[in-house]
């Protein structure tokens, strides 16, 4: 539930982010609301790597394009990465919760609604704090043969492997669309009169 809120929050971002038109402000509050509320720290340090990149282009150039592409790849990445390493680290155990499109079920939103929040939501933080915590008694320790170190390198190769593998499929797709756009039309024989006297 958590990791469905903290995912849908990114997706708001990047809307944001898509724009290629943030100002250094915008960017440090993300930046600093990023550092409190990610709930995979070693996940996030591509992501914040990547943001702190794109300040210190923003302040000399006011378009850098190629830094928001940049950053918008890695959101993705620890998208994939974090869900990878709650699946691995739960296994087979999420399935009964989720649906059929990998989201929690209904009935345990509401379950999770009335035990943790029943009369507002928590903050933001309180929200990471929590996920963290439940995390860091489920996740093998560090220097165990299975890490959560180890989980998350696995997670994070799997994610870039799956979102390379996701564009080169909507690219291939573009290229045949694009090359069926450019084939000559094949204009249909024009109708005579006396043919079309024949065919009545």
């Amino acid at each position: 539930m958590l990791l469905e809120r903290e995912h849908d929050r990114l997706k708001k971002q990047l809307t944001t982010l898509a724009t290629c038109d943030v100002d250094i402000d915008d960017l440090t509050k993300l930046q600093a609301k990023w550092k409190e509320e990610l709930c995979f720290a070693l996940c996030a340090s591509p992501l914040l790597a990547a943001l702190d990149t794109l300040i210190k282009r923003r302040e000399h150039d006011a378009y850098p394009t190629d830094a928001y592409h940049a950053l918008i790849y890695q959101v993705h990445v620890y998208k994939r990465a974090s869900w990878e390493l709650l699946h691995q680290a739960f296994g087979s155990s999420l399935s009964p919760y989720l649906n059929e499109w990998g989201h929690l079920r209904k009935q345990y939103r509401r379950l999770y609604k009335s035990s943790m929040e029943p009369h507002k939501k928590l903050s933001v933080a309180l929200q990471a704090d929590y996920l963290r915590t439940q995390l860091s008694t489920l996740l093998p320790k560090t220097g165990s043969p299975l890490s959560a170190d180890v989980l998350l390198h696995e997670a994070q190769k799997k994610g870039n492997a799956a979102l390379l593998s996701m564009l080169m499929a909507q690219l291939t797709n573009m290229k045949r669309l694009v090359e069926e756009a450019q084939q000559p039309k094949h204009s249909l024989p024009a109708v005579t009169h006396e043919s079309a006297h024949q065919t009545t």
